[in-house]
């Protein structure tokens, strides 16, 4: 009986210790990269993967798709310790509203890692040459990656998440 009984406590203390971690960074970052060379063991989900079921995408399929998003989570979170969400999540307030706190509503001692990737520009170009191969590189894309920059609000001590900041430089990714 003893063991039994230690059995199950031991399994509700790891029900209970749920951990997210949150792979973000730009666009061509190399969040998918990141995710699948370190974190392959996990569930996870990609907010392009929610995305890419939509025909077009409007700024109302991008708000349904971070509610989708979030209630997959809370799935995933059903029958899993740790799970990874992998997004843009440029801004700290959709982080905050979409996520953290709905699954802080559900997990109130849930651990929030957040690992940010921010490539250098030739690694955002090299990234992007790798990702489509007969893309012809412009200034355009100069031009993206700065502007991403700006839009983009590293994760701070405030959003109660422990932080890892990665810079991918000269296509030696990590």
């Amino acid at each position: 009986m003893g063991c039994i009984r230690a059995i199950r406590l031991t399994k509700r203390r790891i029900d209970m210790q749920k951990k997210l971690i949150v792979v973000m960074g730009i666009n061509n970052a190399g969040k998918t990269f990141y995710r699948q060379k370190f974190l392959n063991n996990y569930p996870y989900v990609d907010i392009l993967e929610m995305q890419n079921k939509y025909p077009f995408i409007t700024y109302d399929l991008v708000l349904k798709s971070y509610y989708e998003t979030s209630n997959r989570l809370l799935e995933l979170f059903e029958n899993n310790s740790t799970v990874i969400l992998e997004h843009t999540l440029l801004r700290a307030v959709r982080r905050e509203e979409f996520y953290f706190s709905v699954l802080r509503n559900k997990y109130p001692d849930i651990e929030i890692e957040v690992v940010c990737i921010t490539p250098t520009l030739s690694q955002y170009l090299c990234n992007l040459r790798n990702r489509f191969t007969d893309y012809p590189l412009s200034y355009r894309d100069i031009v993206n990656y700065v502007e991403m920059l700006k839009l983009l609000e590293k994760p701070t001590k405030e959003e109660k998440v422990e932080i890892k900041l990665l810079t991918a430089n000269n296509c030696n990714f990590f």
